[in-house]
């Protein structure tokens, strides 16, 4: 490459799995406030091609994105390598090369269609991308535009689609370089491959009948109110928000809502545990405890119950949770905060963490609370961390029967903790 083909235009096109319903080659271009220093007014217009129409001649050693549009009829497939067909049907036909690039789709209620954009931005020296995996990040200045453009258009319209997010895109975005002057393609076609992991896949297998029992066990939980039921529902809700739908936001709140239930069933269940051991049902000590907002919860009636570290100010499990979802969560609520894809990661991570630091507790208090033990745990977990004993788990009744119990006793702990609060 010499040195007169720099600076230069990426070329992406971005395939979308869900059709995004603005007009046929709408364009959109945002002016970035980083600059490029090498770059001469004069060198944005190019005459006589309408391709440089995206590229606006008043934007003066500024960084941009410009987006295109394009819908194309719907055929066959919706499966990733169909649209990723699209995406290079679409770059074919930009560099002039023969492509199979149908005709675009009329307005959306008239006919089904599929959404391809075209996102150009420009690099400014070879060393912009020479690191390994450098052009990812030029990539995510185009796609951080186009979320915004889909953000916008939704509050215009108040239009019930989906937020677009990065793993609501197809994961191969191919590209092509371009000369500002004249409007030239350079080298041959390249891949960006985005990490996420939202990708087809066939549909699963008919469940085993070992599999069966196991949903017909989790069914019952679920009805039951067992908390750690609830806690892996909600670790599971954090997961998908994350993983398929990349609404960080959302599974940030879910993780938060996860780890409350489990350091509320827990604590929950071990008060109750410890009523039952003395035979007696004090509803109105239960609810003084667990009335107790979470925070001062943590710090006073965790330890002499399970030991280990509850700490809010040390390193550790508590600390970690109280800054990476508690407070995460907080800000997503009370501010409107947008948390980035490693802050949700970070959260769902500190949940896994909180998890194991509680069970490994719980087990190594077994003897004291075998019947919370033993309902969070399971004989399996138990046995992993080998706390096993059959003489002290068998005498207990059967799990769903002890859950009932308990679920029964927290409905009265809870209606003394409503009139608590509302007194």
């Amino acid at each position: 490459m010499v040195a007169d083909d720099w600076p230069r235009l990426a070329v992406f096109v971005i395939a979308l799995r869900d059709p995004l319903p603005l007009p046929h080659g709408a364009t959109f271009t945002r002016e970035l406030d980083e600059r490029i220093g090498v770059l001469r007014p004069t060198a944005l217009q190019v005459e006589d091609d309408p391709r440089s129409e995206r590229v606006p001649a008043g934007t003066e050693a500024h960084q941009i994105v410009s987006l295109k549009i394009w819908q194309l009829r719907q055929e066959g497939t919706d499966e990733d390598r169909e649209l990723i067909r699209r995406a290079f049907a679409v770059l074919e036909h930009l560099t002039g090369e023969p492509a199979a690039v149908h005709s675009p789709a009329g307005p959306p209620a008239e006919e089904d269609y599929r959404t391809v954009v075209e996102a150009v931005t420009f690099v400014e020296s070879p060393d912009d991308v020479a690191e390994e995996r450098a052009l990812d990040d030029v990539l995510t200045r185009c796609l951080r535009t186009l979320f915004d453009v889909v953000r916008a258009y939704r509050l215009v319209g108040q239009t019930p689609i989906s937020e677009l997010t990065y793993e609501r895109v197809v994961p191969v975005v191919p590209y092509r370089w371009r000369k500002l002057a004249p409007p030239e393609f350079l080298g041959s076609t390249g891949l960006v491959l985005l990490d996420h992991t939202n990708v087809t896949t066939p549909a699963p297998d008919p469940l085993t009948p070992e599999s069966l029992e196991a949903c017909l066990q989790q069914l019952e939980r679920l009805l039951i109110g067992s908390p750690f039921t609830l806690y892996a529902e909600r670790r599971l809700e954090s997961a998908i928000a994350h993983e398929r739908d990349g609404m960080y936001a959302e599974s940030v709140i879910q993780s938060a809502i996860a780890a409350e239930v489990l350091l509320d069933g827990v604590l929950g269940m071990l008060v109750w545990e410890e009523q039952r051991r003395e035979g007696i049902s004090d509803v109105a000590t239960a609810a003084q405890i667990l009335s107790t907002p979470l925070a001062k919860r943590i710090r006073s009636a965790y330890h002499p119950r399970l030991g280990g570290t509850w700490s809010l100010a040390d390193d550790g499990p508590l600390r970690r949770w109280y800054v990476d979802v508690a407070g995460l969560r907080n800000r997503v609520v009370h501010r409107g905060y947008r948390p980035t894809r490693s802050e949700s990661a970070v959260s769902r991570g500190t949940l896994v963490t909180l998890e194991q630091f509680v069970c490994d507790r719980l087990a190594e208090r077994c003897a004291d609370y075998p019947r919370t033990a033993l309902a969070i745990l399971g004989a399996d977990g138990l046995r992993r961390r080998e706390r096993w004993n059959s003489d002290r788990f068998d005498v207990i009744g059967a799990l769903p029967d002890e859950l009932r119990a308990y679920v029964e006793w927290r409905s009265e702990v809870d209606a003394e903790v409503t009139l608590r609060r509302t007194a």
